[in-house]
């Protein structure tokens, strides 16, 4: 991942602060407290920030509404 991608994954994070997430090298997973996870995001090259912030804060919000 780059930096860009790094940073927009940061800032959705942070919108959830009671998720973690679990990063397997190009894959992102958030998780409960609880062990519960959410749908993986697997991350591109090519993949626009945006698509990332989008893709993870579905992911997290599906995770956290439950």
């Amino acid at each position: 991942m780059n930096n860009a991608q790094l940073a927009a994954a940061r800032k959705v994070m942070q919108a959830f602060p009671d998720l973690r997430i679990r990063k397997d090298g190009w894959k992102l997973t958030p998780a409960n407290k609880a062990g519960a996870m959410g749908a993986t995001v697997e991350v591109t090259e090519t993949m626009s920030t945006s698509t990332l912030t989008d893709t993870l804060t579905a992911s997290c919000e599906t995770l956290q509404n439950g």
